[in-house]
């Protein structure tokens, strides 16, 4: 199997494997520390942006879950975590119009996808 198609069957759909690529190329050949410190710091990062979400949902404080929202999915969208990404999007759009009906459900679907996402980078990791 090729290096290209290990890699997307390593990702289960969840990560874009080109994003991934991308990231492994700004490391030296056979050196992949900075690929590595890039997810651990997303994995360190994610939960605290995405616990900052749920309590901005939980004090109906639309501005928070905008700015929250924001972090995590530029962070996600830098690391090929596309589906998260697109979900932050829409609690970003809601905060943003001062909206908080809606959020709970993309929430606890962030908080799912995130839960695939770190099961997939810690697989990457090894």
């Amino acid at each position: 199997m090729d290096h290209q198609t290990q890699s997307s069957a390593d990702l289960d759909g969840v990560v874009d494997a080109e994003t991934i690529e991308s990231l492994k190329s700004l490391c030296d050949p056979g050196d992949l520390s900075l690929f590595h410190d890039l997810i651990d710091t997303y994995l360190a990062d994610s939960p605290t942006r995405l616990e900052a979400v749920e309590a901005a949902l939980a004090t109906n404080d639309a501005g928070a879950m905008e700015r929250a929202a924001h972090g995590l999915r530029s962070s996600s969208a830098n690391m090929g975590a596309l589906g998260l990404a697109s979900l932050c999007k829409q609690l970003e759009t809601l905060g943003r119009g001062g909206q908080i009906d809606g959020a709970a459900e993309l929430v606890a679907r962030a908080r799912s996808e995130f839960d695939r996402i770190r099961t997939v980078f810690l697989r990457l990791r090894g």
